[in-house]
């Protein structure tokens, strides 16, 4: 029997724990040290001492090690960065490296390396958890869309991982695409008479989240 690999994380504390696990195993693991300056995608949770910060492939897999993430992270090992990375948005985002959240995060993962001789590489991603993000947007809509996440979906057995409106096969791409076509929300909701108006409107937040830019507003 094909070995299906480790088991993902089921929850933000799954992964808040790994974050935490992996800040520590890294000081005793020239394997793991030799690897930081490779990492794309990191993710980040704050602690009393500032921010404590661990890879996709690592942190996104239940209860990891340094010894398993070094047995499965390879070609044939089981674990996927873009698999974990799907998983984890359920609870993270990735901060704009432009904001003030992300310089502050760029400079705490660059000391967080400096002990190693490695440097974030170009074009990393850092993600957050979905409540750092609100409290760190200016926007004025923080409160309103917190809660939205969670209306959104991501399972690798349906729409081949895609973000979805939870419990249908609608993905998030399909709304965006039918609004920017020039349909009206209540089209859609016509249409689709399963979803509901915050659907879209969590839809919308998440697409915006995913691409960095403000949040769309449909008619």
């Amino acid at each position: 029997m094909k070995d299906i690999g480790p088991a993902l994380v089921r929850s933000a504390e799954d992964v808040s724990e790994n974050i935490l696990a992996f800040s520590a195993a890294v000081a005793s693991s020239t394997e793991l040290q030799s690897r930081l300056g490779r990492v794309r995608a990191w993710y980040a949770v704050r602690t009393e001492d500032g921010w404590a910060f661990g890879p996709s492939k690592f942190v996104g897999y239940r209860g990891n090690s340094a010894r398993q993430y070094i047995q499965t992270s390879t070609i044939d090992g089981g674990a996927h960065g873009g698999t974990t990375e799907r998983e984890l948005r359920r609870w993270f985002g990735i901060v704009s490296s432009a904001s003030a959240l992300g310089q502050e995060l760029t400079i705490a993962l660059t000391r967080f390396l400096l002990p190693w001789g490695r440097t974030p590489r170009a074009g990393v991603r850092i993600n957050v958890l979905w409540s750092e993000l609100n409290r760190g947007s200016s926007d004025g809509r923080t409160e309103a869309t917190a809660h939205l996440s969670e209306r959104i979906s991501v399972d690798p057995q349906v729409a081949g991982g895609r973000p979805c409106i939870r419990g249908t096969r609608m993905r998030v791409s399909d709304i965006v695409d039918m609004l920017a076509a020039g349909a009206s929300k209540g089209e859609v909701l016509a249409d689709y008479p399963y979803l509901t108006a915050e659907d879209i409107a969590a839809a919308l937040a998440y697409a915006a989240r995913a691409t960095d830019h403000r949040v769309i507003v449909a008619a």
